[in-house]
């Protein structure tokens, strides 16, 4: 493996393969004291083959047991970084800008940020900004959802607006791992990395499986550099989200409107009564005519 490939990563390997790591690979057992290191669930004493015994929570990702090892090197930053990363030609409206400013500033001032804003307001396109900021800045970065469905969604438009190269991963992916300085994830890959990003944008955070779900959660902060931020995005916010931004550890940006400026259709409920006895004589007829064709 190439020395980039152990770059904030957790590298599942053997005993017999550790001389062979590159300098500076620093080694840990991959189930410490009945805790898993990847995935830090705690190991169920059924999960066992006659040899050994492994992490059931994450081997998705490829069994990891107690006779293997997870190698890693420390997070160097080395990419080459682009002066103007982004090229897209669009433009945001003066609500999308605002909001977009602000992730720009809880960038600058290495706050988490909870972007709030209906569904079609066009989340993606005002993370743009903060993205070309960061990738000028020469931060490492994460974009990841829950669905899998976003990220392949998300793969296309990202390679048009941006020039910055980027890896993208899940489970069925395609691609193989390279190290980038932009990736491009599901929330599980995750678990393969430690102290990698500086920034980490979560999309859909309300989506299952992230919403309440103890390890992937885990798997964003200890993919988190110590002095790193997270940009949540959503349109349907936690408790626990709100409750955050009331307690100060995260700054909101509000966008209660579609980038068309159109309102969200409302429903409107209006009693009739017996609507049997509304309907005109001719729908009537109709009806019946058509209920006995069928018969």
């Amino acid at each position: 493996m190439d020395e980039s490939d152990f770059y904030g990563r957790l590298v599942l390997v053997r005993h017999s393969q550790i001389p062979a790591l590159p300098d500076g690979a620093m080694t840990i057992p991959a189930i410490k004291d009945g805790i898993c290191q990847r995935c830090a669930t705690k190991i169920n004493t059924t999960w066992r083959t006659p040899t050994s015994t492994y992490c059931w929570a994450c081997a998705n990702l490829g069994r990891l047991s107690d006779d293997q090892f997870l190698a890693t090197i420390p997070e160097p930053n080395v990419f080459e970084t682009d002066a103007m990363p982004c090229q897209w030609q669009g433009e945001l409206t003066p609500a999308q800008r605002r909001v977009a400013d602000e992730q720009v500033q809880a960038l600058k001032a290495g706050r988490s940020h909870l972007t709030y804003a209906v569904t079609g307001a066009g989340k993606t396109e005002m993370l743009f900004p903060m993205l070309t900021a960061a990738l000028q800045a020469g931060k490492r970065i994460a974009l990841v959802s829950p669905r899998v469905d976003v990220i392949v969604e998300l793969a296309p438009r990202l390679r048009e607006a941006f020039k910055t190269d980027f890896v993208v991963l899940y489970g069925d992916s395609p691609e193989t791992y390279r190290y980038t300085q932009l990736v491009l994830a599901s929330t599980h890959q995750l678990l393969r990395f430690r102290a990698a990003f500086d920034v980490i944008v979560v999309d859909e955070v309300d989506a299952f499986p992230y919403a309440e779900n103890v390890q992937l959660e885990g798997a964003v902060q200890r993919a988190t550099k110590p002095q790193g931020c997270h940009f949540y995005l959503t349109a349907t916010p936690s408790a626990r989200l709100l409750r955050d931004v009331s307690k100060q550890r995260l700054r909101i940006s509000l966008l209660p409107r579609r980038y068309h400026g159109q309102p969200l259709p409302n429903f409107t409920i209006i009693k009739i009564g017996n609507w049997r006895k509304k309907l005109s004589w001719r729908i009537q007829r109709i009806l019946r005519e058509y209920v006995i064709s069928k018969q």
